[in-house]
């Protein structure tokens, strides 16, 4: 028997977010270093601020993730941390429902939660595979998508026709 929800997660880390740190830290350990030696403060507190800033950035990008569950009362989605509870577009809301290959650069300028003229909202990770749900009000979403096929043949199992 299977399982009644399908449910995929994927975040939107890459291990470049941490090499792309460096530079910053090179910066940050010079700012702080100059300071010291010169005794002056202003050089030590704008290091030890580049460095909390630019560290809750990683930390955020550490953390991006969107989970998507396809179940019998429709699809929910969320995209921590910045939408914590689920939403729900429910199979009577949807008008139109497909699987495409997009460009994250071309379409939404990058990963992550945005919006595109052609997409609509759209919450990205890594890959160019998403799901593009529009409802009957005519709000359109794209979502990440890991593996197409399996996301099609669960859709096709609870919303045949779509």
């Amino acid at each position: 028997m299977e399982p009644l929800n399908y449910q995929q997660t994927s975040k939107i880390f890459n291990p470049w977010f941490i090499f792309s740190f460096l530079p910053v830290l090179a910066v940050t350990i010079f700012l702080i270093w100059e300071g010291y030696t010169k005794h002056d403060s202003i050089d030590i507190i704008c290091g030890i601020l580049t460095f909390i800033i630019s560290g809750g950035v990683l930390l955020l990008l550490l953390l991006q993730k969107m989970t998507l569950i396809i179940g019998p009362e429709g699809i929910f989605y969320n995209y921590y941390p910045s939408i914590r509870k689920y939403r729900k577009v429910g199979w009577s809301e949807i008008s139109t429902i497909q699987i495409v290959t997009y460009n994250p650069i071309k379409d939404f300028g990058g990963w992550g939660q945005k919006v595109s003229k052609k997409y609509g909202k759209g919450y990205t990770t890594k890959g160019n595979k998403g799901l593009w749900i529009q409802s009957a009000t005519g709000e359109s979403v794209l979502l990440t998508i890991i593996n197409p096929e399996e996301v099609r043949q669960q859709i096709n199992r609870f919303k045949p026709g779509l």
